[in-house]
């Protein structure tokens, strides 16, 4: 297989319709003004900064940007308070039937231990451009595209048995803090906030890798084209793979199943 960007070959591959999104944390007052990402002047929400990345914009915030206390925490901005952690916030809100289910779900939100003073946030298009590698990688669109990511995923590195999906904190605890600090990927079924704030449709869902390795999962769904993915799948892939000058061999008429699953009558 010829090098190609891992933009424009998972593109090839999937029917992702947003940009795929890099997020990378800056540091220092020094790497946040020496970003050429363009700065939010607003307060606003993190999801929908990366709802805006999403839609192709190469952006970065600081800390005062954050129009979203919940995801400022999450990603290191502020410390979580005791009312957070005690579980007094989430059952104050409704949220959990008894102030311990509170507490036991505060504690088990992977938050960001290191503060940073900035985040960019673009399409994945952009590093490449510049051959860098984001700090984590979101990708939201549907089930069936989660799904091939998930087997990339698995083709590289094995089964991932430490999904953690709350259905709260969506984009900043679930798809970015999480593959931030364990290293592993995570799925989201988004949640309330952001299908408000940023408008998702109901039939999109939330996958993150980190950056480090996001190649890596793309090749991997490639590599499981020919078990995989039918036959009208692998033409259109076949195709698309052609334009980007791609030689690979597409094998029809054949999957990891065929000839395994019986259909009819049970004869007695």
């Amino acid at each position: 297989m010829e090098i190609e960007s891992t933009d424009n070959l998972v593109h090839a591959l999937l029917d992702i319709k947003r940009h795929v999104v890099g997020v990378s944390f800056l540091h220092s007052a020094n790497a946040f003004e020496s970003c050429s990402a363009k700065p939010i002047k607003y307060k606003m929400p993190y999801c929908v900064m990366v709802r805006s990345a999403c839609n192709g914009h190469d952006i970065k915030a600081s800390a005062d940007n954050f129009g979203c206390m919940g995801a400022a925490r999450a990603l290191g901005f502020i410390e979580p308070g005791e009312n957070y952690l005690s579980g007094k916030h989430g059952f104050g809100m409704g949220m959990f039937c008894n102030l311990e289910t509170a507490a036991r779900a505060s504690s088990s939100t992977v938050l960001i231990d290191a503060p940073s003073y900035g985040v960019r946030l673009a399409p994945l298009a952009r590093y490449d451009e510049a051959s860098l590698v984001p700090d984590v990688v979101i990708v939201v669109a549907s089930p069936f595209v989660a799904m091939r990511l998930v087997e990339g995923y698995n083709y590289a590195y094995g089964v991932n048995g430490g999904f953690s999906i709350n259905g709260n904190q969506a984009l900043c605890a679930e798809l970015t803090a999480f593959p931030l600090q364990t290293g592993n990927m995570n799925l989201s079924l988004l949640c309330s906030g952001t299908r408000n704030n940023a408008k998702w449709t109901e039939d999109e869902i939330g996958i993150a890798f980190p950056g480090s390795k996001f190649r890596a999962v793309v090749e991997g769904v490639l590599a499981t084209v020919n078990p995989l993915e039918r036959d009208n799948k692998k033409a259109e892939i076949q195709g698309n793979l052609e334009q980007l000058g791609i030689s690979h061999n597409i094998e029809y008429g054949k999957n990891y199943d065929t000839g395994l699953y019986t259909f009819g009558k049970v004869k007695k």
